[in-house]
């Protein structure tokens, strides 16, 4: 494996929910979910060196979060120079085991023959608010994804229902409630609102614990540290910014805590890097970039993001520009949405994008970061090139002014 071509990652990172298979003589198996394009198994042992250290001492950190308004729905803490002093591991989950939860789905498919198929998965979630009526968790996406039907628990044995507020697949975060009379006459009365640090005050090195439903078999945590801060990763032409961690991150604890030593949440565990070369690389998105989220998701049912309605698009290589007898290298066009900006300004299938409002657009990542930048109405001009009327090995640059719309990006399968 060739380390400095990044690309050899992108195949390689994995959603971490757990599904069950069926028994067989050779006991449980731990096979993958096809969500988005993410195959996953389980991977054990990461951390092991740095948890027989941890949990056999006693430490002592300072931990400073952030300022957060005091009017948040959320409980973001102020912690000014906390001494942890003799405070115990242990006691760090116990701070933040009743915010957690385990999430188990189940999703039916129809058959050729048209019969119903079900399948269930596991994951795990955490409780960040509270009404009257209802307590809400956030988790990731493809935990619950095409789910029909979903319930949490708090003790791994009592299972309640639970209902799908809103999410985003292409963030991956997602919103469920849980009626509190479901949960009271469950006998379920110990639940805690999590509270969330500040996850651009961490340092690379700060001990966290990955608190979740591992495998599906219940709420566990692994110790590890965090190995890097402020990391983009790029998967299926999203990028996404997460914290990494060499906690042992397994499938099912997926939506899971990321935990610092003041028993706060500072990032949702998301996915893992998974090879024969890979070992101790999990990914967490960072708490500070969910709150945002969540704000939109409570209030909307989903993001909001600019949109122009360029559709099925892919980077031209140096090697398909040679092969075709390309003008330039780009991003090729495979459709235009009807009825969309893109189409009204007259871009078309077949365009090669070279230049956004300047700026080359070389690759899928720069295209996307460009187009996440740019305000909802606000008119971005595109460098493109194309084939002539006359001659498709012909080629002619034309300069193509369109404006960006508002798309949400909502669930079409999740129904419970």
């Amino acid at each position: 494996m060739n380390y400095n071509e990044y690309e050899t990652y992108e195949q390689t990172y994995e959603p971490i929910v757990y599904v069950p298979q069926k028994k067989s003589g050779f006991g449980k198996k731990f096979a993958a979910v096809l969500v988005a394009t993410a195959v996953f198994g389980g991977s054990l042992g990461a951390g092991g060196a740095a948890t027989a250290f941890f949990l056999n001492n006693k430490y002592s950190k300072n931990e400073t979060a952030a300022n957060y308004s005091e009017s948040s729905d959320y409980n973001y803490v102020k912690v000014a120079n906390e001494t942890l002093g003799n405070t115990s591991v242990s006691s760090v989950f116990k701070k933040v085991t009743n915010s957690v939860v385990s999430i188990n789905t189940v999703a039916e498919t129809y058959t050729w023959f048209g019969g119903v198929s079900e399948s269930q998965s596991a994951g795990s979630g955490i409780i960040f608010k509270e009404d009257d009526e209802k307590i809400y968790v956030v988790t990731n996406y493809h935990v619950i994804k095409a789910a029909n039907a979903a319930t949490i628990s708090l003790d791994d044995e009592t299972n309640v229902e639970a209902n799908y507020v809103g999410g985003d697949e292409a963030a991956d975060i997602a919103v469920i409630s849980v009626k509190k009379s479901a949960l009271k006459a469950a006998g379920v009365t110990n639940y805690k609102i999590a509270n969330f640090g500040d996850s651009s005050a961490i340092q690379v090195g700060d001990a966290v614990l990955a608190v979740g439903n591992a495998l599906g078999e219940g709420k566990s945590a692994t110790l590890g540290i965090v190995s890097m801060k402020d990391k983009v990763i790029s998967s299926d032409g999203v990028e996404l910014e997460v914290v990494q961690t060499d906690a042992a991150i397994n499938p099912g604890n997926s939506g899971g805590a990321l935990v610092n030593l003041a028993g706060q949440v500072i990032g949702i565990n998301s996915i893992k890097m998974s090879g024969e070369s890979v070992e101790g690389v999990g990914y967490a998105i960072p708490i500070n970039n969910v709150k945002t989220m969540i704000d939109e998701i409570m209030n909307a049912g989903s993001i909001s993001r600019p949109y122009l309605g360029i559709e099925n698009f892919f980077e031209v290589t140096a090697e398909m520009q040679e092969y075709y007898s390309l003008p330039s290298k780009g991003i090729y066009v495979g459709n235009v949405t009807r009825n969309s900006t893109a189409e009204a300004a007259g871009l078309q299938a077949g365009d090669i994008i070279t230049a956004m409002n300047g700026k080359s657009t070389l690759t899928e990542a720069a295209l996307i970061d460009i187009i996440d930048s740019t305000n909802v109405g606000e008119s971005v001009e595109l460098t493109v090139t194309r084939t002539t009327a006359t001659s498709r090995r012909t080629y002619t640059s034309k300069q193509v002014k369109l404006t960006s719309t508002m798309k949400a990006y909502v669930s079409d399968t999740t129904n419970f």
